[in-house]
């Protein structure tokens, strides 16, 4: 297959004189307007395109070419199951819709990594975790995702190993077979180091160690041991030793040596702390205890101490006899003394007391009275008195009483002091039970104080703060002065007939001032009256209830008049009156030196005194039309809508008011001749021509003579004469009409 050249053929008339003849697969190139390969018909549905190389044309199958930047924007829209999407399957281009996609997704989720997941990016829970609230774990860790419920995780964490020594958290465990502590391991009944080295139990300063109950040990003294069995004690053993001993000591400190059975004859024996030298038994600190002279007889220097003591003859004691047991004729010391001492008592001649003697049980029952008035003191370091050990009066600090309640103490009483225990928590009384006086030289108060009744001061007395003590001072009338400001929150009713404000400039936040607030009906005239003293009469800016209208003017009335107020209406400026402006019938408007430039009668006609002047383009109208009227530098004046006046309403100046009468029909009547400087134009509408009627002065004063412009659409002129004559017309120039004398004056 070859590129060919073409072969120009020239035809003379319809017949060729060239032929240009192709082989099979032969074709003519791009660039000879050719297709640039030999082509056969493509398969149904291709077209017709450029190929890869960009250097032929050729059939191939439709791409499908989407322009996405080019498309409708979509992003407002919400994707339903619905919607179409282009997708190439296998090269080959197709449609599939969202809820295809949806499916795909939801079926490859398992494969999404844990980086994609926007954990910061999700909605909080906004609870508690609970047992059934879902998580995501790695299976085994082998990649595949599983769901697990929190009761799992719960149950999980609960079998655990913990590793760190502190856990704080920790209040309390079950029943452990075995604990190690550090070194210290507790496994069954047995507590054991496993460090090889002692086991040392220290208890806390001032504790002890209490074993079975009743054996003590107390920095180092073993105490309530009924016995202690040992193969090799170490230091003083003090009490009965049962067994045999043995040692190289060469004094024996026991005393009790049951396998020693004799002794030979000593000059000295000291056992323990009994010493025997010569003929002297004692203590090694008191050597001469017991003196036995030749004769036998025993001296004791220090007190007897023994079991039992009978001595046939008469005692003689010196000191002090104490013994265990005494008997007197065969009763017993303290049954003895017990029966002497319960009839001493059973005479029950005590005041305020009343005491029985049990012998039973040899105990006296004391009881008191309610009432004890043989008391003159009860005087004691820490002494309490009351109810219990919660409601008390306690003298448990030096030279203060405290009194307490409801297990707490509520106040106290030091030198010059009765205070409350706790800042701002004991009452003086309660709302239902009240004191009755109260004297106090000075009151100071952090919160409020409430009267259920009358607060009363002192005649001339004062009310103030720690700064200003006399910011309110009441004389004995009970006028209130206050020295500094006073400022009012709520509303301020002042219920007298005169108030006075001593002030240089007084300000009121308040938009609005109410006079004669409550009033059901008014009869008397409301305003404001300014004192001028000696300079005149009060200025006064008020409201006429009579007149019902507003007035400013000057008064010799003050602020205690009543009703009707007599006033000279007084000057008001102001840049700006909006509204009506309303006169008396008659009444003028004007300036400071031309009061009466303008007068209003009682029939709204406006006589002005002088000119009307305005600016020089100046305009005059109404609210809603400011420029109704404008008025040139010329002179001239230009209505922007009608003028309208009244029927039969008239229009003049001050010596001749009627000059203009415009009639109800329309009908203009001037009373005064008219000068027209620039001319005058007589128009009859836009269908006929303009006409001009001279009424007689004579007879009926009906007829009339009219002087009718021309029906032609050209100008004619009609010029008099410049002296005095008639003008004669005729009705047909042509013909021959009657002459009209027309009178010109």
């Amino acid at each position: 297959m070859s590129v060919k050249v073409p072969i120009r053929t020239v035809f003379d008339g319809s017949t060729a004189t060239g032929l240009a003849e192709y082989q099979s697969g032969e074709f003519i190139g791009l660039t000879h307007g050719g297709l640039g390969a030999s082509l056969s018909i493509g398969s149904a549905g291709q077209v017709l395109k450029v190929n890869s190389g960009a250097s032929a044309l050729e059939f191939g199958n439709v791409e499908a070419i989407l322009n996405i930047d080019g498309m409708t924007d979509g992003s407002g829209i919400t994707i339903a199951d619905g919607d179409d999407f282009a997708i190439s399957d296998g090269g080959t281009e197709k449609k599939v819709n969202a809820s295809q996609i949806a499916t795909y997704v939801g079926a490859n989720l398992s494969s999404v990594t844990i980086t994609s997941l926007d954990i910061d990016g999700g909605t909080d829970i906004g609870a508690g975790l609970a047992d059934a609230d879902l998580f995501i774990v790695d299976d085994g860790a082998g990649g595949t995702n599983r769901k697990t419920a929190a009761s799992r995780i719960k149950t999980y964490v609960a079998d655990v190993t913990l590793t760190t020594a502190a856990q704080t958290n920790i209040t309390s465990l079950g029943t452990l077979t075995a604990l190690q502590v550090d070194n210290l391991n507790i496994n069954g009944n047995t507590l054991s180091s496993t460090a090889g080295t002692d086991l040392l139990i220290n208890p806390l300063s001032g504790q002890q160690i209490v074993l079975d109950g009743t054996i003590v040990i107390d920095a180092g003294v073993v105490t309530g041991a009924t016995s202690i069995t040992s193969t090799a004690f170490v230091g003083n053993i003090t009490g009965n030793v049962t067994g045999n001993t043995s040692g190289t000591a060469a004094t024996v400190t026991s005393a009790a040596q049951t396998n020693i059975t004799s002794l030979g004859t000593l000059t000295a024996l000291t056992v323990d702390n009994i010493a025997i030298n010569g003929t002297n038994i004692g203590h090694t600190s008191d050597t001469d205890s017991i003196a036995i002279a030749s004769d036998g007889k025993v001296t004791f220097t220090q007190q007897i101490i023994g079991t039992s003591l009978d001595i046939s003859g008469d005692v003689d004691i010196d000191g002090t006899l104490e013994a265990d047991a005494i008997t007197v004729d065969g009763t017993t010391l303290a049954e003895f003394i017990s029966d002497t001492t319960g009839a001493m008592f059973s005479s029950n001649t005590e005041t305020g007391i009343t005491a029985t003697y049990q012998d039973g049980d040899n105990t006296i029952d004391l009881a008191l009275a309610a009432a004890q008035t043989t008391i003159t003191s009860l005087l004691a370091t820490d002494i309490k008195i009351g109810e219990d050990d919660q409601t008390k009066i306690d003298f448990e600090t030096a030279d203060e009483i405290h009194f307490y309640a409801a297990n707490a103490e509520q106040v106290f009483v030091s030198d010059g002091v009765f205070g409350p225990q706790t800042d701002s928590d004991v009452d003086l009384g309660t709302n239902s039970v009240r004191f009755k006086d109260a004297y106090i030289d000075t009151i100071t108060t952090t919160g409020v104080i409430t009267s259920g009744s009358n607060l009363v001061i002192a005649n001339n007395g004062n009310i103030g703060s720690a700064g200003d003590t006399d910011a309110i001072a009441i004389d004995s009338s009970g006028n209130v002065t206050a020295s500094q400001n006073l400022v009012v929150t709520g509303n301020f009713t002042v219920n007298g007939t005169t108030t006075t404000v001593n002030t240089t400039n007084m300000k009121v936040s308040d938009t609005l001032i109410e006079l004669n607030t409550g009033a059901g009906s008014n009869a008397n005239d409301m305003g404001i009256i300014m004192e001028r003293g000696s300079t005149g009469d009060n200025a006064i800016f008020m409201f006429d209830e009579s007149a019902d209208e507003f007035t400013v003017g000057t008064t010799t009335a003050t602020n205690d008049a009543t009703g009707n107020i007599s006033i000279t209406a007084g000057t008001f400026t102001a840049a700006t009156l909006k509204g009506n402006l309303v006169v008396a019938d008659d009444g003028d408007i004007g300036s400071a030196s031309a009061t009466d430039a303008m007068q209003i009668s009682s029939g709204g006609i406006v006589t002005f005194k002088d000119d009307i002047i305005i600016k020089d383009g100046g305009t005059i109208g109404a609210a809603s039309a400011a420029t109704a009227m404008t008025i040139s530098s010329a002179g001239i004046v230009t209505f922007v809508d009608d003028i309208l006046i009244k029927d039969g309403g008239t229009i003049g100046v001050a010596s001749a008011t009627t000059a203009i009468t415009i009639a109800s029909d329309g009908v203009t009547t001037f009373s005064q001749k008219d000068v027209h400087s620039v001319g005058l134009s007589v128009k009859n509408g836009s269908s006929s021509a303009g006409f001009v009627e001279f009424f007689e002065n004579s007879g009926n004063g009906t007829n009339k003579v009219t002087l009718i412009g021309p029906a032609s659409t050209a100008d004619v002129t009609l010029t008099l004469g410049s002296t005095t004559g008639t003008v004669a017309t005729t009705d047909d120039i042509a013909g021959e009409a009657t002459a009209l004398a027309i009178a010109l004056g």
